[in-house]
């Protein structure tokens, strides 16, 4: 154990010869590690404020009473250590793994699983939207990005993205537009909800938390799986009723699912492209964009199915 790592858990009155375990550094540059196998330590290399942001949205959410960390503060009352100009947050492991493994096992289990994801998805919204103008988050519009920095990286690398991707995407600007607004988790990937003995017990990882339609998350949540497509479409149709059931999506909210599905996969294909040095992840990401865009119309004919689906 560092000497940093041993000062930040002396502030929040963990003895130093504490067990700890480094466990990730994630694209952010934030470091964490797991104490004594009961709570992570974060580091914040950016600063106070993005730690500050999400001990606060944590603790508000506890009180809608959405299953997330507990945040411990130091030994003087503050909500993280300060050492050597970087900052630690200290907050309690949640118990449970995440429930990632969806094909290739028990079908109802399987159905169970992303019904109860979609419900908490939405029960995790109502709660954000509860929250807006409470915490400081970047108000993002996806469009902006498509005509910023996504086409920039396209055009300027010359990536082979079909044109007519292209159009479609940039086709969904008046659509988006009128999509309802709101705080959202923005990383809501299988990965951050954790399952024990069948119900939902934790949803992690709000450090990318923005203001942005909710179709965003709807989408990353659950987003397609091209080699097992067809169980992909019929458990997507049991996290969308398991969504619905707890707040009703719009019939443009609806519509604008294969614009996101599409968009985001473009923006995959872009954000690969600044990430990797090799062509290789780049192709991939291009001939699944590809498949995606042909695809299209299977996700639109589904996605009208949703009975009472607003107005």
């Amino acid at each position: 154990m560092n000497n940093s790592i041993k000062q930040a858990l002396g502030q929040f009155n963990i003895d130093e010869n504490a067990t700890i375990q480094h466990i990730k550094q994630n694209s952010h540059n934030m470091q964490t590690w797991e104490v004594e196998g009961r709570y992570f330590l974060k580091l914040f290399s950016a600063g106070y404020s993005k730690a500050e942001r999400i001990v606060r949205l944590n603790t508000l959410l506890r009180r809608e009473n959405i299953p997330v960390a507990h945040y411990h503060r130091t030994n003087i009352g503050n909500i993280c250590a300060c050492v050597d100009g970087n900052y630690y947050t200290l907050a309690d492991k949640l118990p449970g793994t995440p429930d990632i493994q969806l094909y290739g096992r028990d079908k109802k289990d399987a159905e169970k699983s992303v019904y109860d994801a979609g419900k908490n998805l939405a029960k995790l919204h109502l709660a954000l939207k509860k929250l807006d103008g409470q915490i400081e988050a970047w108000d993002n519009n996806i469009m902006d990005e498509l005509h910023g920095w996504i086409l920039t990286e396209i055009r300027t690398k010359q990536i082979p993205v079909n044109q007519e991707v292209i159009d479609y995407c940039i086709s969904f600007c008046d659509l988006y537009k009128r999509l309802p607004r709101q705080l959202i988790h923005r990383d809501p990937h299988f990965g951050n909800f954790l399952w024990e003995n069948g119900k939902i017990t934790g949803i992690l990882d709000f450090d990318l938390t923005q203001i942005n339609s909710r179709v965003f998350d709807i989408y990353y949540a659950f987003g397609p799986c091209k080699e097992h497509f067809d169980d992909w479409l019929r458990l997507r149709s049991y996290f969308f009723f398991g969504y619905h059931e707890i707040s009703p999506i719009s019939r443009d909210e609806m519509s604008a699912y294969p614009y996101m599905t599409v968009l985001f996969e473009l923006l995959w294909v872009a954000f690969c492209s600044m990430r990797n040095k090799e062509d290789k992840p780049v192709e991939e990401a291009v001939n699944h964009l590809h498949w995606m865009y042909s695809m299209r119309g299977e996700l639109e004919i589904l996605d009208s199915q949703l009975p009472a689906a607003g107005k």
